[in-house]
Protein backbone atom coordinates (compact mmCIF):
# COMPACT_ATOMS: atom_id res chain seq x y z
CA UNK A 1 0.00 0.00 0.00
CA UNK A 2 3.18 2.03 -0.01
CA UNK A 3 2.10 2.64 -3.38
CA UNK A 4 -1.00 4.56 -3.16
CA UNK A 5 -2.48 7.42 -0.56
CA UNK A 6 -5.99 7.37 1.07
CA UNK A 7 -8.46 10.04 -0.62
CA UNK A 8 -9.63 12.40 2.20
CA UNK A 9 -13.39 12.26 2.32
CA UNK A 10 -16.00 14.99 1.94
CA UNK A 11 -17.32 15.94 5.10
CA UNK A 12 -21.61 15.82 4.92
CA UNK A 13 -22.79 19.39 5.84
CA UNK A 14 -25.14 17.21 8.10
CA UNK A 15 -24.91 18.38 11.57
CA UNK A 16 -25.83 16.17 14.65
CA UNK A 17 -28.27 17.20 16.82
CA UNK A 18 -27.93 19.76 19.86
CA UNK A 19 -28.31 16.53 22.38
CA UNK A 20 -26.26 14.19 20.44
CA UNK A 21 -22.58 13.80 21.65
CA UNK A 22 -20.13 11.96 19.22
CA UNK A 23 -17.55 10.85 20.90
CA UNK A 24 -13.56 11.28 18.82
CA UNK A 25 -10.72 9.47 20.14
CA UNK A 26 -8.14 12.87 20.28
CA UNK A 27 -10.30 15.01 22.35
CA UNK A 28 -10.54 14.97 26.48
CA UNK A 29 -12.75 12.87 28.19
CA UNK A 30 -13.54 15.61 30.46
CA UNK A 31 -14.46 17.89 27.79
CA UNK A 32 -17.10 15.53 26.57
CA UNK A 33 -18.31 15.18 30.61
CA UNK A 34 -18.60 18.65 30.87
CA UNK A 35 -20.15 19.09 27.93
CA UNK A 36 -22.53 16.03 28.56
CA UNK A 37 -23.40 17.29 32.21
CA UNK A 38 -24.27 20.65 30.90
CA UNK A 39 -26.93 19.05 28.66
CA UNK A 40 -28.54 17.27 31.35
CA UNK A 41 -27.95 19.28 34.56
CA UNK A 42 -29.81 21.01 36.63
CA UNK A 43 -30.42 24.03 34.34
CA UNK A 44 -29.73 21.84 31.54
CA UNK A 45 -31.70 22.11 28.39
CA UNK A 46 -32.09 18.48 27.52
CA UNK A 47 -33.94 15.57 29.59
CA UNK A 48 -32.16 13.11 27.18
CA UNK A 49 -28.11 12.67 24.99
CA UNK A 50 -27.15 10.08 22.83
CA UNK A 51 -23.08 9.48 23.30
CA UNK A 52 -21.74 7.96 19.78
CA UNK A 53 -18.62 6.24 19.41
CA UNK A 54 -16.72 4.59 16.58
CA UNK A 55 -13.85 2.15 16.83
CA UNK A 56 -11.55 3.05 19.08
CA UNK A 57 -13.78 5.92 20.78
CA UNK A 58 -15.82 2.96 22.19
CA UNK A 59 -14.16 2.21 25.71
CA UNK A 60 -14.50 6.34 26.32
CA UNK A 61 -17.82 6.15 25.38
CA UNK A 62 -18.52 4.02 27.53
CA UNK A 63 -16.51 5.47 30.13
CA UNK A 64 -18.20 9.10 29.38
CA UNK A 65 -21.43 7.44 30.11
CA UNK A 66 -21.14 6.01 33.27
CA UNK A 67 -19.17 8.74 34.78
CA UNK A 68 -21.95 10.67 33.55
CA UNK A 69 -24.81 9.06 35.11
CA UNK A 70 -22.07 9.51 38.30
CA UNK A 71 -22.99 12.52 38.24
CA UNK A 72 -26.80 13.08 37.63
CA UNK A 73 -28.98 11.21 39.84
CA UNK A 74 -31.69 9.28 38.16
CA UNK A 75 -30.55 8.33 34.72
CA UNK A 76 -31.79 5.71 32.87
CA UNK A 77 -29.64 3.75 29.77
CA UNK A 78 -30.11 2.37 26.81
CA UNK A 79 -27.16 0.62 24.95
CA UNK A 80 -27.00 0.14 21.56
CA UNK A 81 -24.43 -1.67 19.46
CA UNK A 82 -24.12 -1.89 15.67
CA UNK A 83 -21.64 -1.79 12.50
CA UNK A 84 -21.15 0.15 9.89
CA UNK A 85 -19.26 -0.41 6.61
CA UNK A 86 -16.99 2.34 5.87
CA UNK A 87 -15.22 2.45 1.94
CA UNK A 88 -12.10 3.40 1.70
CA UNK A 89 -11.02 4.93 -1.45
CA UNK A 90 -6.70 4.87 -2.67
CA UNK A 91 -4.97 6.38 -5.48
CA UNK A 92 -2.30 5.52 -6.94
CA UNK A 93 1.05 7.00 -6.04
CA UNK A 94 2.84 5.71 -9.15
CA UNK A 95 1.21 5.56 -12.84
CA UNK A 96 0.54 2.49 -14.01
CA UNK A 97 -1.93 1.79 -11.00
CA UNK A 98 -5.63 1.32 -10.65
CA UNK A 99 -7.59 3.32 -7.93
CA UNK A 100 -8.42 0.98 -5.43
CA UNK A 101 -11.74 1.06 -2.85
CA UNK A 102 -11.27 -0.99 0.29
CA UNK A 103 -14.39 -1.75 2.64
CA UNK A 104 -14.33 -2.62 6.48
CA UNK A 105 -16.57 -2.49 8.54
CA UNK A 106 -16.51 -0.97 11.99
CA UNK A 107 -18.55 -1.23 15.43
CA UNK A 108 -20.49 1.62 16.84
CA UNK A 109 -21.57 1.80 20.32
CA UNK A 110 -24.94 4.15 20.96
CA UNK A 111 -25.34 5.31 24.82
CA UNK A 112 -28.80 7.25 25.19
CA UNK A 113 -28.61 8.52 28.85
CA UNK A 114 -32.72 10.22 30.24
CA UNK A 115 -33.51 11.91 33.27
CA UNK A 116 -37.40 10.06 32.26
CA UNK A 117 -38.49 6.50 32.13
CA UNK A 118 -37.04 4.62 28.30
CA UNK A 119 -38.13 1.35 27.01
CA UNK A 120 -37.63 -1.33 29.97
CA UNK A 121 -37.96 -3.82 27.51
CA UNK A 122 -35.06 -2.95 25.56
CA UNK A 123 -31.87 -5.47 25.75
CA UNK A 124 -29.73 -2.87 26.14
CA UNK A 125 -31.41 -1.00 28.89
CA UNK A 126 -30.14 -0.15 32.42
CA UNK A 127 -32.08 1.11 35.44
CA UNK A 128 -30.86 4.53 37.31
CA UNK A 129 -27.79 3.99 39.74
CA UNK A 130 -28.42 3.86 43.42
CA UNK A 131 -28.51 7.49 44.83
CA UNK A 132 -25.73 6.41 47.22
CA UNK A 133 -23.56 5.97 43.95
CA UNK A 134 -24.71 9.69 42.62
CA UNK A 135 -22.27 12.45 43.81
CA UNK A 136 -22.11 16.30 42.18
CA UNK A 137 -19.16 17.67 40.69
CA UNK A 138 -18.23 19.62 43.83
CA UNK A 139 -18.43 16.96 45.81
CA UNK A 140 -16.36 14.49 43.37
CA UNK A 141 -13.52 17.03 43.07
CA UNK A 142 -13.33 17.14 47.22
CA UNK A 143 -12.96 13.22 46.73
CA UNK A 144 -10.33 13.29 44.64
CA UNK A 145 -8.25 16.23 46.63
CA UNK A 146 -8.78 14.92 50.11
CA UNK A 147 -7.54 10.80 48.05
CA UNK A 148 -4.44 12.78 46.49
CA UNK A 149 -3.73 14.69 49.84
CA UNK A 150 -3.64 11.34 51.76
CA UNK A 151 -1.89 9.77 49.05
CA UNK A 152 1.06 12.74 48.97
CA UNK A 153 1.30 12.31 53.14
CA UNK A 154 1.95 8.64 52.68
CA UNK A 155 4.40 8.95 49.60
CA UNK A 156 6.16 12.62 50.12
CA UNK A 157 7.98 13.28 47.44
CA UNK A 158 12.01 13.86 48.01
CA UNK A 159 13.36 17.31 47.88
CA UNK A 160 15.22 17.96 44.74
CA UNK A 161 18.42 18.76 45.52
CA UNK A 162 19.98 20.97 42.36
CA UNK A 163 23.74 20.29 41.57
CA UNK A 164 26.05 23.14 42.47
CA UNK A 165 28.45 22.15 39.53
CA UNK A 166 25.78 22.99 36.77
CA UNK A 167 24.60 26.36 35.78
Amino acid sequence: MEKYRRVAKEKPEHTAPENEVRVTVPRSARNFISYSVGLLGEDGKHDTITLKGMGKAIAKTINIAEIVKRRIPNLHQITELESNKIIDVFEPIMQGLDTKEIERTVSCVSITLSKTELDKANPGYQEPLPADLVQSEEEARAERKKLQEEADAKNPKPAVQRDSNRG
